[in-house]
């Protein structure tokens, strides 16, 4: 199938939050200001197009970024050299065909030779085994747990050093 990773422009905006709020609670919510800020502070932000549609996207942060996600705070005191993979979202259909291994194929490709991590979270309350799943497949391992959302998530923080 062909598809294109590609950067992202203000008119994908509105198909990116409407596919973020889709694929809830395996992400977090999302609002537009959060996602514009989102978009201002990322060093990689970019969408999944197949045959012109969004069909996924993937937002990732640098260290000592101003963001207030606890999530990401909690890699920025552990670490200072890491790329935070705020959320990778891929829409329902296309799940499970290998974007996703794509996406952080792409991320590593930009960013080898700054960072030698990769962090991330997965939602072990409420469970997302198929993110635990991909993640695992790709080298992540668990480093940490915390609870999230006023004690309502748990969330597993994963690390996956990049190798040459």
């Amino acid at each position: 199938m062909d598809y294109l990773i590609d950067n992202v422009i203000e008119k994908d905006l509105k198909h990116i939050l409407d596919l973020n709020q889709k694929l809830l609670p395996a992400v977090s919510n999302l609002n537009f200001k959060d996602l514009i800020t989102l978009k201002k502070r990322s060093s990689y932000f970019k969408v999944l197009r197949i045959k012109k549609i969004i069909k996924g996207f993937l937002i990732a942060l640098p260290p000592n970024t101003s963001y207030e996600s606890i999530n990401y705070i909690w890699f920025n005191e552990r670490f200072k050299s890491f790329i935070y993979v705020d959320r990778i979202c891929i829409d329902l259909d296309m799940q499970k065909k290998g974007y996703g291994y794509l996406f952080y194929k792409d991320l590593l490709k930009f960013f080898f030779i700054d960072f030698k991590r990769i962090t991330c979270e997965v939602n072990i309350i409420p469970k997302n085994l198929d993110s635990e799943i991909f993640h695992k497949r790709f080298g992540f391992k668990e480093i940490g747990r915390q609870l999230t959302d006023n004690g309502e998530k748990l969330v597993s923080l994963k690390e996956c050093i990049i190798k040459k």
